[in-house]
């Protein structure tokens, strides 16, 4: 494309906004972007990904991650889309060395965070307890593992379970770690509740509520009582 066919590309632009693309267009524009690729030396294809990673930690405003969280609101990927992202995971791992798996999941742990992004639901649990003012640490780390929801304070782990990554008719392989991770912490003195993704779809405070009712945990506010003394072994 010359430099006056990408001008008039770009002046028709606004006129596109919020039209889909067919699928032999997406088809068409991926074919040109990968024929692009090809004729990038090594240097301008590196040079290209350190721009990509630098736009992607571009310092967002608190409006702008409400804003992005927000349109995410709603959408839930299908059953089809969720066994090819497990897919694609799958064999990106089996791409890696043991030692490269373990130095990634090593340098994951030592920033306090997880490989995978924060859910949906995660994200609507979290505003239940910012509007009953409820001091918690999300993404706390407790190696090897990370809560999704920590309250201090009673030394609780809130989590979230996804309909697909913990039901136990799909994946009986999960709910065998889960029933290890639960007792390695609950021995370290924690107290653990799951709330399921479609509860927390339906009625996230209710959800919240029911789960802690039947793990026998007072209900959650924005008075703390006395911090129970903390497990010297918080760290492993």
């Amino acid at each position: 494309m010359t430099k006056d066919e990408r001008l008039a590309w770009a002046a028709h632009a606004p006129s596109r906004k919020g039209i889909m693309l067919s699928d032999g267009a997406k088809q068409r524009t991926s074919e040109g972007v990968r024929a692009w690729w090809q004729t990038r030396s090594a240097d301008d294809r590196e040079a290209t990904k350190r721009l990509l990673r630098g736009f992607a930690m571009l310092p967002k405003s608190q409006q702008t991650r409400r804003r992005m969280s927000d349109a995410q609101v709603g959408k839930r990927c299908t059953q089809d889309t969720k066994r090819k992202l497990s897919a694609i995971k799958r064999k990106w791992a089996a791409e890696k060395s043991p030692e490269e798996r373990r130095a990634l999941t090593a340098a994951a742990l030592a920033a306090g965070r997880k490989l995978q992004p924060v859910s949906q639901p995660e994200y609507m649990v979290r505003a239940v307890l910012d509007a009953r003012g409820v001091s918690y640490t999300p993404q706390q780390r407790v190696a090897p593992y990370c809560l999704d929801v920590f309250v201090p304070h009673l030394m609780l782990d809130i989590e979230i379970w996804g309909d697909y990554w913990h039901d136990p008719k799909r994946r009986p392989e999960t709910a065998a770690k889960d029933a290890r991770r639960d007792a390695f912490l609950r021995s370290r003195g924690y107290t653990v509740v799951h709330i399921w993704e479609h509860d927390i779809r339906r009625d996230p405070a209710a959800a919240l509520d029911s789960a802690l009712l039947i793990a026998d945990v007072p209900s959650l506010t924005g008075a703390e009582p006395p911090a129970r003394p903390r497990p010297l072994s918080l760290f492993v």
